[in-house]
């Protein structure tokens, strides 16, 4: 689930997704023990895995593995209320995708605040109006969102950014869409001119034909991309 990340590494991205990247071009590299976590919505009617029952076992997931940075997916306000009184080293950026920025599910970056800082920090939409709070297109009936952070490590005054985003599970359109949606919506000044490092949850299952599958997923939509 998580991975002692060096920046020029490449991994399979499919679904949930954590994306990694310095900001600057010097060749010194950061190491980030970094996580991709669906920690299943908190709201769901799940019997005996329901979220009062298994949220220990979320919390001894994160204390076994020590991360540095955390991106969550279906995280309702419940959950991350009870992280973060669990993790109070833990600082916190996101907001849901709906509307209200605290109703409905979420895809916040958590990070170590003894090691990084917040430079800057934003949510967009998966959609044709990426900056209108709730907005839907290519298919999907639930809005999708990424929300990216850019962050100073303390230590070595380097910056690098996040993006962390969950693709849509039901139409196959905006899964295909989404990926070079995020590099081209992303700030300028966080833009890359290669793939970024970057890695996810696997939830492979009838979400992308076998035509469009490759070791290095993340570089099929990424080949046609163009950033300008």
């Amino acid at each position: 689930m998580d991975r002692l990340l060096s920046m020029r590494h490449i991994l399979r991205v499919v679904f949930g997704v954590l994306l990694i990247g310095l900001a600057s071009a010097e060749a010194e590299e950061i190491e980030i023990h970094a996580m991709s976590f669906n920690i299943r919505l908190g709201v769901a009617k799940d019997g005996p895995n329901h979220w009062d029952l298994r949220k220990e076992l979320v919390f001894d997931v994160l204390r076994d593995h020590q991360p540095d940075v955390v991106g969550l997916q279906e995280a309702w306000k419940l959950q991350i209320d009870a992280l973060s009184a669990a993790f109070p080293e833990f600082g916190m950026i996101g907001r849901s995708r709906q509307e209200d920025p605290e109703k409905g599910e979420w895809c916040p970056i958590l990070y170590r605040k003894d090691k990084f800082e917040v430079v800057s920090e934003g949510t967009f939409w998966l959609s044709d109006t990426p900056d209108k709070e709730g907005t839907m297109s290519w298919g999907n009936r639930i809005p999708r969102i990424c929300t990216w952070g850019r962050f100073k490590d303390k230590k070595s005054g380097r910056t690098f950014f996040l993006y962390n985003t969950h693709f849509d599970h039901q139409s196959q359109p905006p899964r295909e869409k989404a990926p070079c949606f995020v590099l081209k919506k992303s700030p300028p000044e966080n833009r890359l001119t290669k793939p970024p490092s970057s890695w996810g949850i696997s939830m492979l299952e009838k979400t992308i034909s076998p035509s469009k599958l490759s070791e290095n997923l993340f570089a099929i939509p990424l080949a046609s991309c163009t950033l300008g």
